[in-house]
């Protein structure tokens, strides 16, 4: 908070400044400080209360051409932000206070709350200034059945625990949060608010033209988007990937909208799985970050033990719904990669390792095992495929994290396809389903990547990726430690979906576990490193 500064003097660093004035570290005048004709006579001293306003006493009469006797409350230097609480049950167990972050000092606070009510409170937080939020439940069970939602004065979220009372057990701390104008920039209308993220899904935020137009000019890596998430109850930890021009992140294709988006699988936020979280998201241009917009809610699910079901890509340069595809043209159909949570905690993210395809059209029905991309070749089944002609099929996909038990299918859409090769079955033809629990029909790549030696001492890694999908012409390589800190990045070329490397680290990684990420267009697969 800069000093506001009251006396007998009537400029202030060069400007009309009667008798009163706010200082900067840079100027005697802090020009944001309106005081309009200020003190008419006299001298006054000034005092800043501790919710952020300004009083001043002395031998005046008026204040800025309004008869103030002595006595004014001269600027209103707050934001006032609104906090509506949804109390629950056993809502007289908990407490709440904001702190002004700077000085710990009491800004607001609230008590005694009705049981399963929704309360409105004002908390007048110094312009510039940041403020904490604490909830504190003597019960020790949070604010069950309860929540709570922190806007500015304009009525923007700057926190929001909708329906998350209750998860906290004694105190629940907010990170710091300011009352800096927020910028607009938020995510799409469809992402905002979305509680049931896979780790396969795309998070995408609005666009900002100004990151847009730097896309092929100078350096790629300083123009972006920042996505910021942190937990609304717990101990106000923070977590942000900040998305480059430059960065490949399993997105397509290459252009300037490429940096709005998110792979849900990147390390950062999967760690993040089964918390409800705010996101949040600001711009960068020339390395210049611009301000925080709106929170929304957000969450990963969990899925050590449910199914979770994909589909065909519906845009981008995968894209194979409502699309025609003519067989032995060098064509596929691609499926969106699946992913879920296992292992004893739920926290091992594990990619699907089989595609189950099914058509359909009319009565006739087939199915197909491969992985996330289906070539539409004649060769690799000796039974029909397709009916002979041009026909339409509604496309869905089911996957297999196990080679074995299959998760249902996923939203159907339609793919024509053109198929006059000498497999194809005639017209009016009725086909039921092969076994869809076995491996009839399999056709589809191995994709297989080895690091070793494994362990190692940090000086050099040997990589080698084969049975990649062949139309992919480089692949992103990326190193993580054990706190989703990126420690190395570099992108090789691919021959016909192989390659073989060495990335050279020159002992910059510190004893350790690290993970070793590979993304080759719409695929990703990660290995453990133990640096010792």
């Amino acid at each position: 908070m800069n000093p506001v500064v009251t006396g007998g003097f009537t400029v202030g660093g060069g400007a009309p400044r009667n008798r009163i004035t706010r200082i900067t570290s840079a100027s005697l005048n802090d020009a944001t400080f309106a005081i309009g004709t200020g003190f008419n006579t006299g001298y006054a001293k000034a005092c800043l209360a501790p919710n952020g306003r300004i009083y001043a006493a002395g031998n005046f009469t008026s204040y800025n051409g309004v008869t103030r006797n002595g006595i004014a409350r001269i600027h209103d230097q707050v934001s006032p932000w609104t906090l509506t609480v949804q109390t629950g049950g056993n809502a007289t167990e908990t407490t709440w206070r904001a702190e002004n972050s700077v000085d710990l000092s009491l800004l607001a606070s609230g008590s005694n709350m009705a049981s399963n009510s929704t309360i409105v409170y004002t908390i007048n937080v110094p312009k510039s200034g940041c403020a904490t939020i604490r909830f504190n439940d003597t019960g020790a069970n949070g604010l069950q059945g309860g929540g709570w939602v922190l806007r500015d004065e304009q009525g923007s979220r700057i926190l929001d625990n909708t329906g998350n009372g209750g998860g906290f057990t004694n105190l629940a701390n907010s990170p710091s949060l300011c009352a800096i104008p927020l910028s607009t920039l938020q995510l799409i209308p469809a992402h905002q608010d979305k509680l049931d993220w896979n780790p396969s899904d795309v998070m995408t935020c609005a666009e900002d033209p100004l990151v847009t137009a730097q896309w092929g000019i100078g350096v790629q890596t300083d123009d972006g988007y920042e996505f910021g998430f942190f937990d609304a109850v717990g101990t106000g930890s923070q977590t942000s990937v900040f998305r480059s021009h430059a960065d490949v992140g399993g997105i397509s294709p290459a252009n300037g909208q490429r940096a709005r988006s998110l792979l849900m699988s990147s390390t950062a936020v999967y760690l993040l799985s089964g918390r409800l979280e705010n996101v949040r998201v600001r711009s960068r241009v020339n390395g210049v970050n611009g301000q925080w917009g709106p929170v929304c809610r957000m969450q990963i699910l969990v899925l050590s033990t449910p199914c979770v079901t994909t589909q065909l890509y519906s845009a981008g340069v995968y894209a194979s719904c409502n699309t025609t595809r003519t067989v032995n043209a060098g064509n596929y159909v691609d499926a969106v990669p699946a992913w879920r949570f296992g292992g004893v905690y739920g926290t091992t993210l594990q990619s699907a390792s089989l595609y189950k395809f099914k058509f359909t059209s009319g009565n006739f029905t087939r199915v197909h095992v491969s992985g996330t991309a289906l070539p539409l070749t004649e060769d690799i089944w000796n039974s029909w495929k397709f009916l002979c002609g041009t026909n339409t099929y509604q496309v869905s996909v089911a996957v297999s994290f196990d080679g074995t038990t299959w998760c249902p299918y996923g939203p159907a859409c339609p793919v024509t396809i053109i198929d006059n090769s000498g497999f194809c079955a005639p017209p009016g033809s009725t086909m039921a389903p092969l076994p869809e629990n076995g491996m009839a029909n399999v056709a589809m790549r191995d994709p297989a990547m080895t690091i070793w030696p494994n362990p190692n001492e940090g000086m050099s890694i040997n990589l080698s990726l084969t049975d990649l999908d062949p139309r992919v012409e480089q692949a992103g390589i990326t190193l993580f430690d054990a706190f989703g800190k990126l420690v190395h990045h570099e992108v090789i070329a691919l021959a016909a979906g192989n390659a073989r490397t060495e990335l050279n680290l020159e002992k910059t990684l510190t004893a350790g576990i690290y993970l070793v990420s590979v993304t080759t267009g719409d695929e990703q697969r990660t290995e453990r490193l133990v640096v010792q």
